[in-house]
């Protein structure tokens, strides 16, 4: 293989994983507002039931 190939590898390879961590990352951040959402939702709840007793 000649140093052209090889650096075309390694930037293709260098893409993959920073977009694979983008969408990770992405992944990540969509499920932390899901559960702060259920969270709020729950607290909500309470504060209802609180305020019934």
């Amino acid at each position: 293989m000649s140093v052209n190939n090889i650096l075309l590898v390694i930037g293709s390879l260098v893409v993959a994983s920073i977009t694979w961590l983008l969408i990770t990352v992405s992944e990540l951040s969509g499920d932390v507002k899901v559960i702060k959402y259920q969270v709020n939702q729950n607290s909500e709840d309470l504060k209802i039931l609180t305020a019934k007793e």
